[in-house]
C-alpha cells in the first residue's frame, strides 16, 4: 500500500511540475510577444520624438525674443529651453530619446503642447522674430528632423511657427494615438511582474 502511494505522489508530482513548466514557458511567450508588440507601436514615436526634440535645439538659436512682461513668454521660452536642452543630449549622444516611464514620458508631452498653446492661444506669437541667417547654417539638420517626424511636413516654412505648428501637430497625432497605451503596458508589466514572483514564492 505505501508503495503505491508512494507512485502515485511521484506521478502527481511529476504532473504538478510538468503543468507549472508548459504554464511558465507559454506565460513567457505572451510576455515576449506583449513587448514586441508594444515596441513595434513605440519604437517609432520615439524616432520620431527624437527628431522633434533635435528640431527644437536646432531651431532655438534662431528665435528671437522680443522685450515684454509678459508672463507667457518667459514660460514659452522655458518651455523651448528645457526641450532644446533634450535635443541637444540626444543629438550629441545616442541620437535617440531612451524609453521612459509613463508619468515622465505624459509630462514631456505635455510640454510639447504647451509650446503650441502658449505661441498660439496665450498671445506669444506678437513677441518673438526670427533670424533666418543661423536657421540656414543648420538648414540640413532641420530639413532631415523635419521629414523624420513626418513626411507630410515637407517644404514647411521654416520661420518663428515651425516650431509651435509641429509641437501640436506633434502632440495631437502622434502623441495622443499612444498615450493609453504607454500607461496600459505600464500597468500589464506591474501584474505579469507580480503574477511570476507570485508564483516562483510558492
Amino acid at each position: 500500500m505505501n508503495v503505491q502511494i508512494e507512485i502515485a505522489l511521484i506521478i502527481l508530482s511529476a504532473l504538478l511540475t510538468g503543468g507549472f513548466i508548459i504554464f511558465f514557458v507559454e506565460n513567457r511567450q505572451i510576455e515576449k510577444d506583449v513587448i514586441d508588440r508594444y515596441r513595434s507601436i513605440m519604437d517609432p514615436y520615439y524616432h520620431k520624438l527624437s527628431n522633434y526634440l533635435k528640431l527644437v535645439f536646432f531651431i532655438n538659436n534662431s528665435l528671437i525674443y522680443k522685450e515684454s512682461d509678459i508672463k507667457n513668454v518667459e514660460k514659452f521660452k522655458s518651455y523651448i529651453e528645457k526641450l532644446a536642452k533634450t535635443g541637444k543630449e540626444v543629438f550629441l549622444t545616442s541620437n535617440i530619446v531612451s524609453y521612459k516611464e509613463s508619468k515622465e514620458l505624459d509630462l514631456l508631452n505635455e510640454s510639447i503642447n504647451a509650446v503650441w498653446w502658449l505661441y498660439y492661444e496665450g498671445g506669444v506669437d506678437k513677441y518673438i522674430d526670427f533670424d533666418n541667417d543661423v536657421s540656414k547654417a543648420l538648414s540640413t539638420y532641420i530639413l532631415d528632423a523635419i521629414i523624420e517626424i513626418s513626411p507630410s511636413f515637407k517644404g514647411i516654412r521654416i520661420d518663428e511657427n515651425l516650431i509651435p505648428f509641429v509641437s501640436g501637430e506633434f502632440y495631437v497625432n502622434l502623441w495622443k494615438p499612444v498615450k493609453g497605451i504607454t500607461f496600459d503596458f505600464e500597468d500589464w508589466k506591474k501584474n505579469a511582474t507580480q503574477i511570476s514572483v507570485y508564483y516562483f514564492s510558492v
